[in-house]
């Protein structure tokens, strides 16, 4: 994460190429878990993750640290058919991606 200088503002930012998402595939089934993983710079802290349903209904995650500094198991249960959204913070802020 970086600060912008030279501003009365803060306004931080995060390199979303040090943000990885993977291990969920592309077609998930209706009613059936689906689990992925977030990896991320320690420093950055845990992600908070949100999965909206194609109706933009927010979706119970599950948010879980795994052995290795940094990476995260996610988890959550599509009940529709359609396209998700998942969106992850790191320190607040929405990473790009």
């Amino acid at each position: 994460m970086s600060y912008t200088t030279s501003s009365p503002f803060t306004c931080a930012v995060s390199d979303a190429a040090r943000v990885v998402l993977s291990g969920c595939e592309d077609k998930v089934s209706v009613d059936k878990p689906a689990i992925f993983v977030v990896e991320c710079e320690p420093s950055l802290g845990s992600p908070h993750v949100q999965v909206l349903s194609p109706t933009r209904n927010a979706l119970p995650v599950s948010v879980k640290p795994l052995d290795t500094p940094g990476r995260f198991s996610s988890q959550f249960t599509p009940r529709d058919v359609g396209d998700h959204s998942v969106e992850v913070k790191l320190g607040g802020a929405h990473v790009e991606g």
